[in-house]
């Protein structure tokens, strides 16, 4: 095992307990590294395959404030209006204030220029709805060439209507944000579990097998190998980050509990 090249030998002592304990400290730190990344990323194939097979998101989730300014009605004006070719057209301007911002339909650049110094502003333009939320930047959403408002009858359907604008318009962006934060919290929680266990097997080195804290942390990846594996092969049939994060731990925990007392016996 130890004549193997990296990752060969991660892959081939991580497949029986013996080999889990016996091949403990074959990695270096750059190699834990790269497990850890590896791991992480194993995690992460669900996840990218069900992110993008996203076809809409919900703005009001991004921008949470200017669409609780919404009312039945600016619902009424907007079933007044029409697009054709990607341009808004509207019998007349309308306006309505509040304490929180304004929501409005075909101003002028004057009143356009004093909604957007309020805090939360929504309003539909002959090119494009723009959408502001406090200290956000400032969202434009472009009317495509074959669109309209009509069928709009409640807030909850302009939500809809425009959050399927929004999400053609930034789909790279949102899928982004989307796999930068949950690598994040997956990578997070592996940390989390593979140094907090690694730091408990140090500790009680005395009783088992483990030399130093590069050795507990080879153990511990060892261990996550197969339960990852499991959790990977899950979210790919049925994806649910918190139930893959779930099967990954309580496998991971069932494993190692299972080596420690073995490392004990052995030890003893």
């Amino acid at each position: 095992m130890r004549t193997k090249p990296f990752p060969l030998n991660y892959f081939l002592s991580v497949w029986s307990v013996r080999n889990i304990i016996r091949y403990k400290g074959i990695l270096n730190w750059l190699q834990i590294i790269l497990v850890l990344f590896f791991l992480n990323g194993l995690m992460m194939m669900p996840v990218s395959l069900n992110y993008n097979k996203l076809t809409s998101f919900s703005i009001d989730q991004t921008y949470p404030g200017p669409f609780e300014l919404l009312n039945e009605q600016f619902v009424n004006e907007i079933q007044t209006t029409s697009v054709l070719n990607g341009r808004l057209t509207s019998k007349e301007t309308f306006i309505e204030k509040n304490n929180r911002g304004v929501v409005g339909i075909n101003m002028n650049e004057k009143q356009l220029k004093e909604a957007l110094e309020k805090e939360q502003a929504f309003v539909l333009q002959q090119n494009e709805i723009i959408i502001k939320d406090r200290e956000k930047p400032v969202e434009k959403v472009y009317y495509p060439k074959e669109f309209s408002f009509e069928h709009i009858d409640t807030i909850e359907d302009v939500k809809k209507v425009i959050s399927n604008l929004w999400f053609m318009q930034n789909k790279v962006y949102i899928i982004g944000t989307l796999l930068f934060v949950s690598f994040t919290i997956l990578l997070s929680s592996l940390l989390l579990i593979v140094t907090g266990c690694a730091l408990f097997l140090y500790i009680s080195k005395r009783t088992t097998s483990i030399q130093n804290f590069k050795e507990a942390m080879n153990l511990i990846l060892n261990c996550l190998a197969i339960p990852t594996v499991l959790a990977m092969v899950v979210g790919l049939f049925h994806f649910n980050i918190m139930t893959m994060m779930i099967i990954q731990m309580i496998g991971f925990l069932i494993l190692l509990v299972y080596v420690f007392f073995n490392m004990q016996i052995h030890h003893s």
